[in-house]
């Protein structure tokens, strides 16, 4: 079946058609520039977001530098500080293990001046060291290999009153003046010779050493060694420290 329009009819049709079409590209081209818009906000603000952050990371990258700056500073001052305290000891040290070698060669000069009481039958010589290490060792080298009255010395070295041996000779550092007691009640026995670093006399000791600026002194007790009936030569006893 054939329509037929008439064309007065159509035009309105047409129109409406059209205003619809233009309605709705308006509307579109509305929402479209609205969502550049948005688009457009968005990126600016994620651009001031960025330079924002870069200025953020800038100035931590500063903080940082700084810090790092600071830290190498104080490294190098504890490694100054730690150098200096090194050397501070380690001269401390010397100055130490000088002494000590000026005290083992003091005892080895000092028992040639004594006369040792022949009721000693042991077949050694014995140095008894108590209370420190660093004059331990000095002793051993300086004794080694040597004699005393024809018998060949042995150092020994004794950390506490149940290690204290028989001996010839002791030698009491400060730290063990405690022990001076129960070495009196063998030194009677033996006849003992007891030396130490402490300078002022002490009942049980006969030879006490003590430093005079760089130099090494030495004072006797003669009572002591009255005790002891050991013999020391008038010598000896010109040589102490009066």
């Amino acid at each position: 079946m054939r329509l037929n329009y008439p064309i007065t009819r159509m035009k309105p049709l047409s129109i409406l058609f059209f205003s619809s079409f233009l309605c709705t590209c308006f509307f579109f081209s509305c929402v479209s520039s609205k969502k550049f818009e948005q688009r457009n906000t968005t990126i600016k603000r994620l651009r001031e977001d960025s330079v924002h952050l870069a200025k953020k990371v800038d100035s931590l990258t500063k903080i940082l530098n700084e810090k790092t700056a600071s830290l190498n500073t104080l490294q190098k001052t504890v490694s100054q500080l730690s150098s200096d305290k090194d050397k501070k000891v380690s001269s401390r040290k010397k100055v130490e293990n000088e002494h000590y070698e000026k005290v083992s060669l003091y005892v080895y000069n000092i028992t040639k001046y004594i006369e040792w009481h022949p009721s000693n039958d042991e077949s050694n010589f014995v140095i008894g060291v108590i209370g420190n290490d660093d004059i331990y060792q000095e002793m051993t080298e300086q004794f080694l290999g040597k004699k005393i009255s024809n018998k060949p010395v042995v150092v020994t070295k004794m950390n506490s009153i149940k290690e204290l041996g028989t001996a010839n000779l002791y030698f009491v550092s400060t730290t063990r003046i405690s022990y001076l007691s129960e070495i009196y009640k063998r030194m009677t026995k033996n006849h003992a010779l007891v030396i130490s670093d402490v300078h002022y006399s002490t009942d049980g000791v006969h030879i006490n050493f003590f430093s005079d600026g760089e130099n090494l002194r030495f004072e006797m007790n003669d009572e002591q060694i009255k005790k002891s009936k050991l013999t020391v030569s008038s010598s000896l006893k010109n040589l102490q420290h009066k």
